[in-house]
């Protein structure tokens, strides 16, 4: 975005919107960090559906896989290692060199 306006284009509607520098600061300090997708009016619209539905709001931050990583032990070489997703006790974790080895052999499932 460039200058103190953006017209951005809503995803749902395919309508143009405008993206103020007073918008783009409430949207910074609530804690979004990207330009809204969807006009106002589709916003609005899709909080109103998920709210009939009973579903939760997504926070603001939801994509921030930072907050995902989990420190575990590789299940070939047992070597400490962090990925990037909440590892479940009940799976094979690999680190990257092991990880990198099985899906160059093909025994990546």
């Amino acid at each position: 975005m460039t200058g103190s306006n953006a017209t951005l284009i809503c995803r749902d509607c395919g309508g143009a919107f405008l993206f103020s520098e007073d918008e783009r600061s409430s949207f910074a300090a609530q804690g979004h960090l990207h330009s809204p997708s969807r006009c106002a009016e589709c916003r609005d619209g899709r909080k109103a559906r998920q709210a009939q539905r009973g579903m939760r709001p997504v926070p603001p931050a939801f994509r921030d896989l930072s907050q995902l990583r989990s420190a575990v032990v590789c299940s070939v070489c047992g070597q400490p290692a962090v990925v990037p997703f909440a590892a479940r006790t009940n799976r094979a974790v690999y680190c990257s060199d092991c990880y990198r080895r099985r899906r160059a052999n093909g025994t990546d499932t």
